[in-house]
């Protein structure tokens, strides 16, 4: 504990800060003894609050150490916040998404044009200039049981990041880091005749959202666990990935279009995370 400032002469220590709460300074003054510098705490002579005070000499090693700890305290703090914020699971927007999939399958099925116009093609965007291709073909579905695999895997991840974003900002990263991916896999397959469909590689951008989040905020945790244990969303979420979007020998899954969207997902929840801790 400090040491009460009876036992030194004050005109001779330095004041490190001064904190409206007593709890605060003696934070900050077990930062110091942890160096294992000698440091007091005391009521401001003004009545104002309590001061910390420390020997002179050791103030250029003390200052940097009680910097750090107030930035990480404040990092941390909006970490807190941003866990504790409840949002909804954004069900509605799930439906009226789900419901958008259901009405163009049903117009693509009158026109089989439509897979040609809005399917994302590498020669289609890049020598056509055609670049609406990685958004539209989010909306286009080979048969029903590819537009149903899709619905229900949204129904999996989509909720779980509009709880942690916010509906409305959830299903925009969603969407976006799902074009994304398509327009990734297109850009790199060119001059290939690529084509591809399918709600999918949004599906699987959530999923990177959402281990891109926890990844973010487990690194940002004061904690002092290991790698391993910080590394565990990613984990989970390359497991997921290969399990649920790895596609099997002879099909028509589009691995790479998959792996884009995750990792454009991944990227896109470690960024919010680090810019909202800024704002």
């Amino acid at each position: 504990m400090p040491r009460d400032a009876g036992e030194t002469e004050w005109e001779h220590l330095a004041e490190l800060g001064r904190y409206a709460e007593l709890k605060r300074a003696q934070e900050d003054a077990l930062v110091i003894l942890a160096m294992g510098e000698a440091c007091w705490v005391s009521p401001a002579v003004d009545a104002s609050g309590y001061g910390l005070h420390g020997e002179p000499a050791a103030v250029v090693r003390m200052a940097p150490e009680l910097a750090a700890y107030a930035a990480e305290r404040a990092g941390n703090s909006r970490l807190v916040k941003q866990e504790a914020a409840s949002f909804s699971a954004g069900w509605w927007l799930y439906f009226v998404w789900a419901m958008a999939l259901a009405a163009v399958f049903y117009l693509q099925i009158q026109d089989e044009g439509w897979v040609e116009k809005f399917a994302s093609s590498s020669t289609g965007m890049i020598d056509g200039r055609e670049w609406w291709r990685p958004l539209t073909s989010l909306f286009l579905h080979a048969d029903f049981l590819h537009l149903s695999g899709n619905v229900l895997t949204a129904g999996i991840f989509a909720p779980f990041a509009s709880r942690a974003l916010g509906p409305l900002r959830a299903w925009g990263m969603i969407l976006a880091c799902g074009t994304a991916g398509n327009f990734l896999t297109a850009w790199t397959r060119y001059p290939d005749g690529y084509l591809s469909i399918g709600a999918s590689t949004a599906v699987f951008a959530a999923l990177g959202i959402l281990a891109g989040l926890e990844f973010s905020n487990s690194v940002r945790e004061p904690t002092h666990r290991s790698w391993m244990r910080m590394a565990a969303p990613l984990v989970a979420g390359f497991i997921l990935l290969g399990w649920l979007g790895g596609g099997t020998e002879g099909g028509n899954t589009d691995v790479m279009a998959h792996a884009f969207g995750f990792g454009s997902g991944l990227l896109a929840g470690f960024v919010h995370v680090e810019v909202w801790r800024r704002c």
